[in-house]
C-alpha cells in the first residue's frame, strides 16, 4: 500500500457507539446504500442515493423499491418519496418503471411527488387506469381511495382527467370502497371483515367490538377455527405487539399467527435488548418503542422458525441468559416473559 492508499484507508475508519472499529464506507455505493437505507427513517437518502445512483441506476432503483415494500421490504415512504422525486429529475424512463411498481410495493399517491409535465401526465393515467381496472373487476379501489380530494395535486389531476371539482370528488367517492368509508356512514353491517386490510383491522379492532360486536366476534370464532383467514400481509411484527396493547388480544393473537414465514427453515438465535434505554419512542411515536421493536422481532423470529432455536432467545447482556418461551401459551404470555428478561 502506497502512501495516499494509507491515508484514504485510515480516513475511512470511524469508531460505532460501542467504540468498536469500523468502516465509515464499503467503497462501494449501493452496498453503502443497501447498509443505510432500512434504517433511515427521518433523514434525508437522497444525497447518499444519488451517489450510489451515479454508480449504479439499475441497482440503486431496486434497493429503494426494496425499501419501499410494505410486505417483504422496509415499508420507508417519506424516503422512497424522495428517491422517486430525484429520480423523475435524472432520468424520466426510469421514473415511469419505478411508477408501475409503486401499487405493488407501496401506494397509490406515492407517485404523485412527479412535477415535470410528462411526468405527471404519465402517472394520472397510470392512476386513472388503476381505479377503472379495480372498478371493473368489483374491487374497492385503493388508487381511488389514496387520490386527495383537494389542494393542488388534485387540481392538476381533474384537469387531466377533464373533470369538474364536484365532478371529480364524486367520481373518487364512487370509486372508493373501503371500510373507513362505511364507518363514517355508520354502514357497520355491510363491513365485511375478511376483506378489511390488515393495518386497518389493527387500527380499528375497537370500534368494530363497539359497534358490530356479535358480528365481529363471529369472525374471530370463524378465524380460530381456520374456517376464514385474517389479513395480515402488510403488518409487521411490532405491528401486532401495537394491537396487543392497545387493541385487545384476540385480534392480536390470530394476526400474529398468520404472519408470513420469511425464516425459510434456517436456524436463527435472536439476541434481545430489554435494557431501560430500549423505551425510547420510535420516530416520533407516543404507542411504539424500541423495546417493542426488539422484543417482536425476537418472538417474531423464534416463534416462527422450526429449526433447534425454536422459541428460544439470548438477552443482550455482559452475562447472556437463555430465555425460553416454550410453555407460554398465547401470544401476551410470551410477550410478558421477554419484557421481564
Amino acid at each position: 500500500m502506497d502512501g495516499m492508499g494509507f491515508v484514504e484507508e485510515a480516513e475511512n475508519l470511524t469508531h460505532t457507539e460501542n467504540e468498536a472499529l469500523a468502516y465509515k464506507s464499503t467503497a462501494i455505493p449501493t452496498v453503502d446504500l443497501f447498509f443505510i437505507i432500512g434504517a433511515s427513517r427521518g433523514m434525508d437518502i437522497t444525497p447518499l442515493f444519488a451517489k450510489s445512483f451515479e454508480y449504479c441506476r439499475e441497482d440503486s432503483v431496486r434497493i429503494a423499491l426494496w425499501a419501499r415494500d410494505i410486505r417483504g421490504g422496509a415499508g420507508e415512504r417519506k424516503l422512497f418519496r424522495d428517491v422517486l422525486e430525484y429520480v423523475e429529475q435524472k432520468d424520466l424512463g426510469l421514473f415511469k418503471r419505478m411508477a408501475a411498481k409503486v401499487p405493488v410495493v407501496g401506494r397509490w399517491d406515492d407517485m404523485l411527488v412527479a412535477k415535470t409535465d410528462e411526468g405527471f401526465e404519465h402517472v394520472s393515467e397510470l392512476v386513472r387506469k388503476g381505479i377503472e381496472e379495480e372498478a371493473g373487476r368489483g374491487d374497492r379501489s385503493l388508487a381511488a381511495k389514496w387520490m386527495p380530494r383537494e389542494g393542488d395535486v388534485a387540481k392538476r389531476l381533474r384537469e387531466r382527467w377533464g373533470l369538474a371539482p364536484k365532478q371529480y370528488r364524486k367520481y373518487l367517492v364512487e370509486h372508493t370502497k373501503v371500510v373507513e368509508s362505511d364507518m363514517c356512514e355508520r354502514r357497520w353491517e355491510e363491513i365485511e371483515f375478511e376483506e378489511v386490510p390488515s393495518l386497518a383491522l389493527a387500527r380499528y379492532t375497537a370500534a368494530f367490538k363497539r359497534h358490530s360486536a356479535e358480528r365481529f366476534g363471529g369472525f374471530i370464532e370463524k378465524v380460530k377455527s381456520g374456517e376464514v383467514r385474517i389479513n395480515a400481509e402488510a403488518v409487521y411484527p411490532y405491528d401486532v405487539l401495537k394491537t396487543l396493547k392497545m387493541q385487545g388480544e384476540e385480534v392480536a393473537e390470530e394476526q400474529w399467527k398468520a404472519l408470513a414465514d420469511y425464516t425459510k427453515g434456517q436456524a436463527i438465535l435472536p439476541m434481545v435488548d430489554v435494557s431501560g434505554s430500549m423505551g425510547s419512542a420510535v420516530g416520533g411515536s407516543h404507542s411504539l418503542t424500541c423495546m417493542d421493536v426488539a422484543v417482536a422481532l425476537g418472538l417474531y423470529i423464534s416463534t416462527k422458525q422450526k429449526g433447534p432455536f425454536r422459541d428460544l432467545m439470548l438477552t443482550l447482556h455482559s452475562n447472556p441468559e437463555f430465555v425460553s418461551t416454550k410453555d407460554k401459551g398465547t401470544l401476551k404470555e410470551k410477550v410478558d416473559a421477554v419484557m421481564r428478561m
